[in-house]
């Protein structure tokens, strides 16, 4: 697993980077956030693990924005200084957005 802010390898085993938790990309050529565009947002801890399998199933690269921020409640909350939590972004390679709406039923 790679971290894209800290430029640095990690154990596999990791999902977020030990030093500055930023989510873990697969490999360092994943890296390149501008080639990525959102498909999708879940408030829901179950979506968002449903959205997860359903994407590794078919090998779609994705980042995930929020997930370390996910309400157990279900809901998103919006405090002081614009902190949005229990909001999680979905994104994909450019390339695999079409599919990965497909996957998803969203198109």
């Amino acid at each position: 697993m790679y971290c894209p802010k800290c430029d640095k390898l990690v154990s596999s085993s990791e999902k977020f980077c030990p030093d500055c938790n930023t989510p873990l990309l697969r490999n360092k050529s994943d890296s390149n956030h501008d080639d990525f565009v959102k498909i999708c947002t879940s408030v829901d801890i179950g979506h968002t693990a449903i959205i997860k399998s359903l994407l590794n199933s078919e090998n779609i690269t994705f980042i995930i924005k929020g997930e370390h921020m996910q309400s157990l409640l279900g809901t998103e909350f919006i405090f002081a200084m614009g902190a949005n939590i229990g909001k999680v972004e979905f994104l994909v390679k450019r390339k695999d957005k079409k599919k990965a709406l497909e996957i998803l039923q969203l198109d």
